[in-house]
């Protein structure tokens, strides 16, 4: 699974807005599933692509045009490193080209798992972009807990936070004001914004007893922890102040953000147990 709570970050301050990210883990009752990851970038954004990744081979002979890019070649090391992600026991099956609506254009990745106690799942990396290039952050997984039967359960616990050196105690430091400049950079972010969206799903072999720090659906053969689209916080200037702070981690954003309850946005709390019970 990808990094849930890193990826929102990391494709609202290095894609500008351009990504649509959906990323729905499927789960059977043995523990064994397929995680399905799709991931659209706008057609300005694969115009921009297309367009520099031609430039320095414009006017050779066999020089592809930007609209003829394959989305599997332009982002090949991309998927290459997503496949890493996962673990060394998730297995990429399947990588095909997508085109969605309005042009949209990316790729479908198809992974297998035999076990979903071996599935990596990151949720703290504060680095908000490529992940090579940062080698110094630490990922922080979630720890799987499964118990197969009749009566499925899947826990997934949060990392403890670590722990602060201790200090006199001292009045608790009045928060801080609202920086005049990343409230700029919001505002001017927010029409590059549209028709982003970054999912993450939980679908079942069966169907959901209960849940806790998950949405489920209507039929209940899923659950949501993750659902922002960012044409929901356009007017939120504190929504949208907190997604441009560098300041903050990537779970204390995701955090804050859960705490903010924006209407049309679901956003699990990376601080507690995630836990999905199926039969």
């Amino acid at each position: 699974m990808s990094r849930w709570v890193g990826v929102l970050l990391a494709l609202v301050v290095v894609s500008a807005g351009c990504v649509k990210s959906d990323t729905v883990v499927n789960l059977r009752k043995d523990g064994s599933g397929t995680i399905v990851v799709e991931e659209l970038m706008s057609p300005q954004l694969v115009g921009m692509l297309g367009m520099a990744m031609q430039r320095p081979n414009a006017g050779q002979p066999g020089a592809t045009a930007p609209a003829q890019m394959d989305p599997l070649a332009m982002f090949a090391d991309q998927i290459e490193r997503k496949a890493k992600e996962f673990g060394d026991r998730v297995q990429l099956v399947s990588k095909e080209p997508v085109t969605g609506e309005a042009g949209w254009k990316g790729y479908r990745l198809t992974f297998r798992f035999d076990d979903i106690r071996a599935v990596h799942l990151p949720i703290n990396s504060t680095s908000a972009g490529d992940q090579e290039e940062q080698p110094a952050k630490k990922k922080e997984n979630f720890t799987v807990e499964f118990r197969p039967g009749s009566r499925s359960a899947l826990r997934l616990v949060p990392p403890k936070a670590p722990a602060e050196p201790s200090a006199p105690a001292t009045a608790a430091a009045p928060t801080p004001a609202a920086d005049p400049m990343q409230a700029q950079m919001a505002t001017a972010m927010a029409p590059m914004l549209a028709g982003m969206r970054v999912t993450l799903r939980f679908a079942v072999d069966g169907r959901i007893v209960s849940a806790e720090n998950a949405t489920v659906s209507a039929d209940r053969k899923s659950a949501t922890v993750f659902d922002v689209p960012m044409d929901k916080l356009f007017g939120q200037s504190e929504a949208m102040t907190l997604m441009v702070n560098q300041s903050l981690s990537d779970s204390e954003k995701a955090r804050r953000l859960a705490n903010l309850k924006v209407d049309g946005i679901t956003v699990a709390d990376p601080t507690r147990p995630i836990v999905i019970e199926f039969e």
